[in-house]
């Protein structure tokens, strides 16, 4: 689990080189794409 400031922050990570590099090394050696939720802390 991660914790981010805004979604945007999260967009920004999300987007970077190094992670779309790592999601394109995972094509073809999973199952099912990743389960990514987002969840807004209420207190």
């Amino acid at each position: 689990m991660e914790e981010w400031s805004s979604n945007e922050d999260l967009d920004v990570h999300l987007s970077s080189p190094h992670l779309q590099a790592a999601a394109a090394q995972l094509e073809g050696l999973v199952a099912l794409p990743p389960d990514i939720r987002r969840y807004q802390i209420l207190a």
